[in-house]
């Protein structure tokens, strides 16, 4: 009746007020509200019922229903119900029911508006974000899955439209203290991006992450002051890793050579204060007889960069990257020390190739050769790495290509 019966005046107001009772299993507005996202209803029919629920209870979603009628009413151009989304992501209250489960993802409803063809469609999702971004609610939030969920769609803005992301990025890491989550944000976004995009990669890193970096002196005890999270500051070392893959190799070897120094792992071998029972401390989990696999700590994926160099492409660097091999090689970590076998193995295979154009032509020099043997007779010698039989094995497997 109220979809297109002659009495629909009269249904409409026999439905708001079966809306506004808070009794009845089940709940009339969730069958109501239900029905109204799944049938042919006009934009005008679900709205104005919509309002009912948005006065009667504080103008917050009833129901997830509600939810998603409201942003399916902001995809098709509705002139009010944009700003009512804006108006649930400043509310605390909003936050606290969607937490636990009484809403919808927000990060899938927002991604249908930003990927929407439609440009007032895109300008009111980006409304909306940088609304989220900005409040104190995920401000102050500790990390959850939200954050990540918010990085991606950051991610995707900046790879549809870079000008738009990388000015959130900026104004995002532009607080004079960076909270957790804004630390998680502009790490987690830049390192989401795809790696097969070059160009996108150099303008990323020029028009933001150099930039940040360099606001703190490329000091790395001023940028863990600015990004106390190691979590965060791997991500920017990933990040490197991504743009040696893509070929610029200036921009990641740059960023080893501050990231190199980081503190994490703990040069001491003691547990990081967000790890207080030593889970992922696998220094002393090696000291025990393990084995480690995993990539993890700002240190070591400084040596997953540097393989990358290791190649054709980064033929002329390697005199550059053979100091730094050998910093993480000698480090006080025997994890790191461990993971400094991944660029060795590498560079001790191909030490004594020729190119595959110029079959005269060494790979590298003899000199530069015989400097990364040095390193890993080194390792083999050291007392302490003899202590370790995970440590030695995979020195081990460094001279596997000793000829």
């Amino acid at each position: 009746e109220y979809k297109d019966g002659k009495h629909h005046k009269e249904a409409f107001a026999i439905l708001g007020n079966f809306i506004r009772m808070r009794k009845g299993i089940p709940w009339k507005a969730d069958l109501i509200f239900q029905e109204l996202r799944n049938g042919q209803y006009s934009d005008e029919q679900k709205w104005n019922l919509v309002k009912v629920s948005l006065d009667e209870y504080k103008g917050l979603p009833v129901n997830v229903f509600v939810e998603q009628i409201v942003y399916d009413l902001v995809s098709s151009g509705h002139p009010v119900a944009g700003d009512v989304v804006t108006q649930w992501v400043n509310n605390p209250e909003y936050e606290v029911r969607r937490m636990t489960g009484s809403y919808g993802a927000f990060s899938s409803n927002l991604m249908k508006l930003l990927e929407s063809d439609n440009d007032g469609v895109f300008e009111r999702g980006m409304k909306i974000f940088e609304s989220y971004l900005k409040n104190i609610n995920f401000v102050q939030k500790d990390n959850d899955w939200d954050t990540w969920d918010a990085a991606k769609i950051l991610a995707k803005i900046i790879m549809t439209k870079p000008e738009r992301g990388i000015r959130l990025l900026i104004e995002a890491g532009g607080s004079l203290t960076l909270s957790q989550n804004q630390q998680t944000l502009i790490t987690s976004a830049i390192n989401d991006l795809d790696n097969e995009n070059r160009e996108l990669l150099a303008k990323v890193y020029q028009e933001f992450l150099k930039l940040f970096l360099e606001d703190c002196g490329n000091d790395i005890l001023k940028i863990e002051q600015r990004i106390p999270s190691h979590l965060a500051r791997e991500q920017i070392v990933q990040f490197a890793e991504k743009m040696a893959k893509a070929g610029l190799l200036d921009e990641a070897i740059t960023l080893v050579k501050i990231f190199i120094n980081d503190s994490n792992p703990s040069k001491s071998g003691s547990n990081e204060k967000d790890d207080p029972n030593g889970t992922f401390n696998y220094h002393q989990r090696m000291l025990v007889g393990e084995d480690q696999f995993t990539i993890n700590t700002v240190r070591v994926w400084c040596c997953w960069v540097l393989q990358k160099f290791a190649t054709l492409q980064g033929r002329d660097y390697i005199s550059k990257v053979i100091p730094l091999v050998k910093q993480l090689a000698t480090d006080p970590n025997s994890y790191v020390r461990l993971q400094a076998c991944t660029p060795l193995i590498d560079l001790m295979r191909n030490r004594h190739t020729v190119l595959p154009d110029k079959r005269t032509e060494r790979f590298m020099s003899y000199e530069i050769a015989d400097q990364i043997e040095d390193i890993v007779f080194e390792m083999l010698r050291d007392k302490e790495n003899q202590k370790i039989p995970s440590l030695m094995r995979h020195i081990g497997s460094v001279f596997s290509f000793v000829r």
